[in-house]
């Protein structure tokens, strides 16, 4: 279950994933307190700044290390930050607002995308709600994987952290008309067919233009 978050005159919220650990919580809760009474001058986060922020902080020596609590607390932090930067003044999602981090690195995008189609397509209700712990596995595998990867391991980084946002992105942002019509004609062009899914064609949304 996605983590309850309780801000004075903001409305109820829950935590784009569930939390476990009480510290990381509060991290998270105020990360996007302060986004969100920050909103009228701090836009949507960039997924530059994405990646600036998850590099900084996850190829630090001491992120693979036991001493790294504090580099856990900074990443929900600006977890928390991100969820903020989406949201109005009354916690509202913003309704101009059609993605959680802004896009324009090809790799993040792609990954994006790939996490949305997972999210909507393939996981249940339950697979789609991500744990701290399983964040924090995730982060710590790109972590390792990252000098592996010679050449393409900005590529493979980037993927990876628009395939995190695009399945946290799922809980606030509808899978939509244009999106489904995107999956089905790639399928079609890779399958020769479309797959089954458990999407209702009465649960898609209409893109905001």
């Amino acid at each position: 279950m996605r983590t309850p978050i309780h801000l004075p005159a903001i409305l109820p919220l829950a935590a784009l994933l569930d939390i476990q650990d009480i510290e990381l919580a509060q991290c998270y809760a105020q990360g996007t307190q302060w986004a969100i009474a920050a909103r009228h001058t701090y836009t949507t986060i960039s997924d530059s700044d994405v990646i600036a922020t998850f590099m900084r902080l996850i190829l630090s020596p001491k992120f693979l290390h036991q001493d790294n609590q504090d580099i856990h607390r900074a990443i929900f932090s600006y977890l928390g930050i991100i969820h903020g930067t989406v949201l109005s003044p009354s916690g509202a999602l913003d309704p101009q607002v059609t993605t959680l981090i802004t896009l324009s690195d090809e790799h993040v995008t792609r990954g994006y995308k790939v996490g949305r189609e997972d999210f909507f397509l393939e996981l249940d209700a339950q697979e789609q709600v991500l744990t701290d712990s399983r964040v924090m596995d995730w982060l710590h595998t790109d972590a390792l994987e990252y000098p592996l990867c010679g050449a393409d391991r900005n590529r493979s980084l980037h993927f990876s952290l628009g395939c995190l946002f695009g399945m946290l992105s799922g809980h606030l942002f509808p899978w939509t008309v244009q999106e489904h019509q995107v999956w089905e004609e790639e399928t079609i062009r890779i399958l020769g067919y479309v797959c089954a899914t458990r999407i209702s064609p009465k649960k898609l949304v209409q893109a905001v233009s």
